[in-house]
């Protein structure tokens, strides 16, 4: 609809290659909150006992990718 709102992707689990909060799936969150018209800022939930440090790193370097891209649009980490 395009309406102004403010986005919210969960990050939930193991964050791990073979599970539901993997580096790809995050990727994937963001590219579809990123598309929706009227995005104005973005929430990225995370409910995480840990995991791979490699894919985190992949998370991170995803977050840094669409902030560089769309420095208008701010991003907030909060952890559960």
């Amino acid at each position: 609809s395009g309406k102004a709102h403010v986005g919210l992707l969960d990050l939930n689990g193991e964050i791990a290659d073979s599970k539901t909060a993997s580096a790809d799936n995050f990727a994937k969150g963001m590219q579809n909150a990123y598309k929706s018209k009227g995005l104005k800022a973005l929430i990225v939930r995370i409910n995480s006992q840990g995991g791979s440090p490699v894919q985190a790193e992949y998370i991170y370097n995803t977050i840094k990718y669409y902030k560089a891209k769309y420095p208008a649009i701010p991003v907030y980490a909060v952890c559960v």
